[in-house]
């Protein structure tokens, strides 16, 4: 199925959040005994990551945070069979999401796992009764590194990379054997990465319109800078909605300590779309809600707010209209010094697993149908292990209704820096943008809408390619011609699905304009479409969309603009090439929001 290993292993990352305690079975000793307590190593990296470096060994008292992800019951195939037809608008069972219940019966580690490492942990003087495993399938601990090293046979190191970071990491750990098959990773040991922003600011401030000053539909400033009204009337949305659904929910996420401004989304809405602003009637305090999880950041002080978090937040906010955006503020990122005179240790914890903790665990009323995610990081950098773990997540929730859109990257096929060998470059996708259970999107640009060059997309190394997108993708490959063939791999995973404009967006930074461009701002602008289309089927009394590709690649592409120019260049080539149908620059297009509308009412 889709988690098969295509042309390249690599390594495997973590995080989540704790729940209830499952009953353990009857124990049987001899199984701890003898042969069974050896140590089996359980995930190795060949070498060191690019870019970083081995330090100094880790302080033996610094005190580190593991997760231990569970193996789960093998039921991958038949949930993914599940969502497959409940977003299939050909199938009978179309947009019949499942509940919160149903998903979580299906996803629970087995009892004897959860007795198994607990039992484990406890020889450790880990106390079982402290440490617990909900349908996730997470245990966190928190432990000194010796300790630590005790537990997995290895030896923790200070590494280092060239911007002075430096992280506690090992390249390899071991298990003993009794516990060896019900544990699928231990995160942070051997991930290296961190997720990235997707998004470019630039300082310039260009001279602002407030006259229509093309012949067409759209603005000729918006040739040069994006502002909401350019996007309301370029994806025809302008007039389009006439009610908001009381159980319509938008979610934005931001991690790395991004904060979205309350002030400054004010001040964007009373200048971009004043009449929004009076009809929403809202004020500087109640604009948009934060969720904060482990520790995220809420700074509301004049001087805060973070770029990426602002424009995924001032975009949401202006363009689904009137749906409540609740931004989710995954945290993660202190600076711990093992003395005084030692530069800081990053304990960084791993957010995506505890994003979706946090939405596993919402009820079926509080879960929101659509949410954008503008951060990512380089498959390569990511232990396989965790790469499906977080894949699953987003899994389970498509199969309750969610329809979850990601950015596709900012680096065309992939920085030069990280793509190998010049003269045989391995492009470099990006994930969470290769899981097959989300929807990415790419960047466009200009009012003619080409493929704006930093536009990530290609092929995963990891995911096969799923059956929705099998003929779209064929279909390029064909034109392809074999061009690149030892760059990518053409069974993959491929990606963007979408795409949206993604060039010079005016947003309110501290108080003042400034301009950003990646596609951190497609996929708000894509997702907030989705969210439209979503609200207008809970208004007639419909279900939402949910996992959208199958749709997408079926009956509603349609309702999407074909880009037929531009380029992602990178790794020291010119990349892939937009044409007509789907291609890994642009996919299958930009949205239009009235054709998508009745289409999704006809399906």
């Amino acid at each position: 199925m889709i988690h098969q290993v295509l042309r390249f292993l690599v390594p495997a990352l973590v995080v989540t959040c704790v729940c209830t305690l499952l009953l353990f079975p009857a124990h049987n000793d001899s199984a701890e005994n003898g042969l069974a307590l050896q140590s089996l190593l359980k995930e190795q990296l060949e070498t060191i990551p690019a870019g970083w470096s081995y330090h100094a060994p880790a302080p033996p008292d610094h005190q580190i945070e593991l997760r231990i992800g569970l193996s789960k019951p093998d039921t991958h195939d038949k949930l993914e069979a599940q969502l497959l037809q409940t977003s299939s608008p050909t199938h009978d069972q179309y947009r019949q999401h499942l509940s919160k219940e149903e998903v979580d019966k299906h996803s629970r580690p087995s009892s004897q796992a959860v007795y198994s490492v607990n039992r484990w942990l406890d020889r450790h003087g880990l106390k079982s009764n402290n440490l617990r495993a909900g349908h996730e399938g997470i245990i966190k601990l928190r432990l000194p590194v010796h300790q630590a090293e005790n537990l997995l046979a290895v030896k923790f190191g200070i590494y280092s990379n060239s911007a002075g970071k430096r992280i506690i990491r090992t390249t390899e750990y071991s298990l003993p054997s009794f516990v060896h098959s019900h544990i699928a990773f231990i995160q942070p040991t051997t991930h290296f990465g961190t997720p990235r922003a997707l998004s470019r600011r630039r300082g310039s401030e260009p001279t602002f319109f407030d006259r229509h000053d093309g012949d067409g539909l759209v603005d000729l400033h918006c040739d040069n800078f994006i502002t909401p009204r350019c996007l309301l009337d370029m994806y025809n949305i302008t007039g389009q909605v006439k009610e908001i659904s009381n159980k319509s929910r938008f979610a934005v996420v931001g991690f790395l300590d991004e904060s979205a401004n309350k002030h400054d989304a004010d001040l964007f809405m009373n200048r971009f779309v004043p009449e929004m602003r009076s009809e929403i009637a809202l004020s500087a305090n109640d604009s948009f809600h934060v969720t904060t999880l482990h520790r995220g950041s809420d700074d509301q002080s004049a001087d805060s707010g973070t770029g990426e978090a602002n424009l995924d937040v001032q975009y949401a906010l202006s363009l689904a209209q009137r749906i409540p955006v609740n931004f989710i503020s995954v945290g993660g990122r202190r600076q711990m010094a093992p003395d005084e005179t030692a530069p800081p240790i990053a304990d960084e914890d791993e957010p995506w697993l505890e994003l979706i903790a946090h939405l596993e665990s919402l009820p079926n009323d509080k879960l929101p149908q659509t949410m954008s995610i503008s951060y990512g990081d380089y498959e390569k950098d990511i232990p396989r292990p965790y790469m499906v773990a977080v894949c699953d997540g987003f899994m389970r929730l498509a199969l309750r209704g969610m329809s979850i859109l990601i950015s596709s990257g900012d680096d065309g096929v992939g920085d030069s820096r990280t793509c190998g060998n010049d003269t045989m470059p391995h492009f470099v996708p990006e994930f969470p943008a290769s899981c097959p259970f989300v929807t990415t999107v790419g960047a466009t640009t200009k009012l003619d809408e080409v493929a704006a060059a930093l536009s990530g997309g290609g092929f995963s190394n990891h995911f096969e390619r799923p059956l929705y997108q099998d003929e779209a993708v064929q279909s390029y490959l064909f034109k392809l011609s074999g061009k690149h063939a030892t760059s990518f791999n053409r069974s993959g995973r491929a990606f963007p699905d979408v795409a949206a404009q993604g060039v010079n967006y005016m947003i309110y930074l501290k108080g003042k304009h400034a301009m950003t461009s990646g596609t951190s701002a497609s996929a708000p602008t894509f997702a907030a479409v989705i969210a439209l289309v979503n609200n207008n089927l809970m208004v007639n009394g419909r279900p939402p969309l949910g996992f959208l590709n199958p749709f997408l690649y079926g009956a509603g592409r349609t309702g999407l603009r074909d880009i037929t120019a531009g380029r992602n260049p990178g790794c020291g080539t010119d990349g892939f090439g937009s044409v007509t149908g789907w291609d890994p620059v642009t996919g299958l297009g930009t949205p239009d929001f009235g054709a998508l509308l009745q289409l999704s009412m006809e399906n």
